[in-house]
């Protein structure tokens, strides 16, 4: 397979008896811009360090793979013509996101959704040119907001999706964070994440300075099937 140098689009899509695991060969098809490997619930073993080398690969598909196992490997910081990363529904796949893949120059959307990750710092985004993050049906149960600094702000960052995870955080203090560093976040998804507490003071005196008055941008805000209390009548206009 790694003799097919001109070989620019790969596709091991929905194959349920293939068997065996991903061969580290693919790494030496530096022609390729596309590789979609999905849907085949009977390959094994890891993502390979390998793919690291497909230094023109602009889109990376490795989805719903349900006996895929392992971490994310660091080696995929190495794609610096990245753009689209696609990790979503490998529920064996576990730890955490690698720092440095937050910083890939040109990677504007990273989908791990329903898989087994279970560390996520906030703060990793802010020097991302990432456009979208998709983090929903994981383990998330260590998390970290990034410190209120106004100078540490990202304006590319438009897609939030952390639905599913046991975040067990206070639902104001949350998104004020979120806003805050990511003002020009357009869609914020957190169904399911046991968010607590009210969404902003009762006392209308009390709402200026809130995330209801910085969510300028925000078109849709999705929270539900969490222990959200206090009174939603009372938000104010933005």
């Amino acid at each position: 397979l790694g003799l097919l140098q001109n070989l620019q689009e790969l596709f091991i899509f929905n194959n349920p008896v293939l068997s065996g695991s991903m061969p580290p060969q693919i790494g030496a098809l530096s022609s390729l811009v596309l590789l979609n490997i999905g849907f085949n619930p009977n390959l094994v073993g890891s993502i390979p360090p390998e793919f690291g080398l497909l230094s023109n690969l602009q889109t990376l598909q490795i989805t719903s793979n349900s006996q895929l196992s392992g971490t994310i490997p660091d080696d995929l910081q190495r794609l610096t013509n990245l753009r689209a990363l696609y990790l979503s529904a490998n529920p064996l796949i576990s730890g955490t996101i690698p720092a440095r893949l937050f910083a890939m120059p040109v990677l504007q959307v990273m989908d791990v959704s329903d898989c087994s990750i279970d560390t996520f710092n906030v703060s990793l985004l802010q020097s991302s040119n990432l456009r979208s993050i998709l983090l929903a049906g994981n383990r998330i149960v260590h998390f970290s907001l990034p410190p209120y600094e106004a100078g540490d702000l990202s304006m590319s960052l438009g897609e939030i999706d952390l639905s599913g995870n046991p975040l067990n955080i206070d639902v104001a203090v949350f998104i004020s964070a979120i806003i805050n560093v990511f003002p020009s976040l357009e869609v914020l998804r957190c169904n399911g994440c046991s968010l607590q507490g009210q969404l902003c003071s009762e006392n209308l005196q009390q709402f200026s300075g809130t995330w209801c008055w910085q969510a300028n941008k925000l078109r849709i805000l999705q929270l539900s099937s969490n222990m959200i209390s206090g009174v939603v009548l009372n938000f104010p206009s933005i």
